[in-house]
């Protein structure tokens, strides 16, 4: 076998980097959008969840030492994001996660899987309500509505388990954090936080 030479081998390093999202000797996963469009990044879809997976359980099978997870995430798909929170609930190795720019939309929710959550300083973070559209007869409609509603509680429940014993919220109990959370979107919409603002509420664990 041909011995890679320090050039090669720092070569052959960026462009795993850059092409898969993966360091393997220092055990980071890169998450960012893989497509843009008119509207800008796409976000969490089928292509970054599946990415993602694939890196987390190629790291696990090396070892059970803690993976880092750097996000530049602006949100997107439920589903697949879910899958993102999922997988990293599942590691056997620890894994941190560590977003840049934002946790906001869907990156806010998959960021609370992690075993450390760290923002940095210039960083925002943001909660809201996952966009829903149907079409079709009533019944069909009042169905994915209904559905669409117990996501919600899953989502702000997510949320309240990790913020619970926060100075923020006083002695809330985790119940009434996620019915306070849920009360602060229903009036803001978009509830936007520094990165300051989501650690003292428990959002995250860190600012960087």
């Amino acid at each position: 076998m041909k011995k890679l030479g320090t050039l090669d081998t720092h070569s052959y390093k960026v462009e795993t980097i850059q092409s898969y999202g993966i360091d393997v000797e220092k055990r980071v996963i890169y998450v960012n959008s893989e497509d843009y469009s008119e509207e800008g990044e796409t976000g969490v879809d089928f292509l970054m969840a599946s990415k993602f997976i694939k890196n987390l359980d190629y790291l696990n099978s090396i070892s059970n030492e803690p993976i880092l997870v750097k996000t530049l995430n602006c949100g997107g798909d439920w589903f697949y994001g879910m899958a993102m929170f999922d997988a990293i609930k599942e590691s056997i190795a620890p894994v941190d996660v560590h977003a840049k720019a934002w946790a906001r939309s869907m990156s806010s929710i998959i960021i609370q899987a992690g075993r450390k959550r760290t923002l940095s300083k210039h960083s925002v973070f943001m909660v809201h309500y996952g966009e829903y559209a149907d079409y079709g007869d009533l019944r069909k409609v009042t169905s994915g509505v209904d559905f669409y509603q117990g996501m919600n509680k899953v989502m702000f429940d997510i949320y309240a388990n990790r913020c619970f014993g926060a100075k923020g919220w006083g002695k809330l109990s985790k119940e009434k954090i996620s019915v306070a959370i849920e009360a602060k979107v229903k009036e803001l919409t978009d509830w936007w936080l520094t990165a300051q603002d989501a650690l003292a509420l428990g959002f995250i664990d860190e600012v960087i």
